[in-house]
């Protein structure tokens, strides 16, 4: 369980973030995320993308706010996020060596 609890430790924050500045924060553009392959997490594959997906996708529902998922592989995921050609990805366990470079949620499963 506490596997899947590091792998599932991100976008809480980023979501909380997003709903302080929804208003402004995106002026109605899609929002581009990425995801890899990692079933029944996150799945091209799968219904919704996998549960995590449909937990994302429901929170920017939610607020109103339009996304784009795109799945890359792992690699490319942080890359993309280090250059910020993508607002956030996930799921992702949380590392002291990723947590200097990005910001982690709350666990969003278990």
């Amino acid at each position: 369980m506490d596997r899947i609890k590091d792998f599932l430790f991100i976008f809480f924050m980023v979501l909380i973030i997003c709903c302080v500045f929804s208003g402004n924060a995106f002026s109605g553009k899609k929002v581009k995320l990425a995801t890899g392959e990692w079933a029944p997490y996150a799945s091209k594959s799968l219904k919704g993308f996998g549960f995590v997906s449909e937990i994302v996708s429901a929170t920017f529902k939610a607020m109103g706010q339009p996304i784009e998922l795109e799945f890359y592989s792992w690699k490319k995921c942080e890359y993309l996020a280090k250059q910020r050609k993508i607002f956030a990805c996930f799921p992702y366990s949380h590392t002291e060596k990723r947590a200097e470079i990005f910001a982690f949620s709350e666990t969003i499963a278990e």
